[in-house]
């Protein structure tokens, strides 16, 4: 750990944690992407506590649900990677931020025109629209659920778009996100967090804008806030907490922008942070 890293973990014992802020696949699930008893326990434990624990994710509301029930949450989930917040007690959105119809239309055009092969997935805001589904490229959502919408990309895509996801070969995906980035430069925001998926936001969309826009809401300052995070998409999570642990099983860009690196997430990660920056 470095000494600055140091300096803040130290610094983080004399500050309460009023939130934690928690990635799901490779952070709080593991390999089977199922949910640890040590991690529900030290959760739950938070909670009591009375720190507020939301969920922040790539996934949409109905592939986050199961989990947050399990852990009896009542908070708001982050969603989309911060272009829905959602509310599942009452299945409210709390705050959109969609990518409008003219410019999904416009990406979408450029990446077939780009990667003829590519799959297109588009959510519009708890459901899922496709032209194809493609075993090779699973998602949490594919998994399991089936598509609402199954069709011609140009009956759906001429509508505001909460999440354009592009699937392709992980030797493909870059070049797709360099093309899509010059072309389209600040009109979006793009997110990793599978080697194969490229997905695209709104301009200014990020767990992290998601995460401030609910810190000012609640009357949390960054510094209460812990984040703990795993994959590039969790890099803004980690910008908007005062700590910021990065699992064991991260991407190496997500560790050197971590304040510590902890146990992976088959290793009760999440229960470790918790413990160490909380509950200690």
């Amino acid at each position: 750990m470095g000494l600055v890293n140091l300096i803040n973990c130290l610094a983080m014992k004399e500050n309460a944690i009023k939130c934690i802020a928690i990635d799901l696949d490779g952070t709080l699930l593991n390999d089977e992407h199922e949910l640890s008893e040590g991690n529900a326990r030290a959760i739950g434990r938070a909670v009591a506590e009375g720190i507020t624990v939301i969920l922040a994710t790539a996934r949409p509301p109905r592939a986050t649900l199961k989990v947050y029930q399990k852990l009896n949450l009542s908070t708001v989930t982050i969603n989309y990677n911060g272009s829905l917040i959602h509310h599942p007690p009452s299945r409210s959105h709390r705050r959109h931020r969609p990518i409008l119809g003219q410019l999904a239309a416009a990406i979408t055009r450029e990446a077939f025109k780009h990667a003829p092969e590519v799959v297109l997935s588009a959510e519009i805001l708890d459901q899922w629209y496709t032209h194809r589904v493609e075993p090779r490229y699973p998602t949490q959502t594919s998994v399991h659920f089936q598509p609402d919408y199954l069709g011609p990309v140009d009956t759906f895509i001429h509508q505001p778009i909460t999440k354009l996801q592009f699937l392709l070969a992980p030797e493909r995906l870059g070049p797709l996100e360099h093309h899509l980035l010059s072309v389209f430069k600040d009109q979006i925001a793009v997110a990793i967090s599978d080697r194969y998926l490229l997905q695209i936001m709104a301009k200014d969309v990020s767990k992290g804008h998601a995460l401030g826009w609910l810190a000012r809401s609640y009357g949390f300052d960054s510094s209460e806030i812990l984040a703990i995070g795993d994959a590039p998409n969790d890099i803004p999570l980690f910008e908007a907490s005062g700590v910021s642990v990065a699992v064991g099983n991260a991407w190496e860009e997500v560790k050197q922008r971590a304040t510590i690196v902890g146990p992976t997430h088959n290793q009760d990660a999440v229960a470790w942070a918790i413990n160490r920056f909380t509950l200690a």
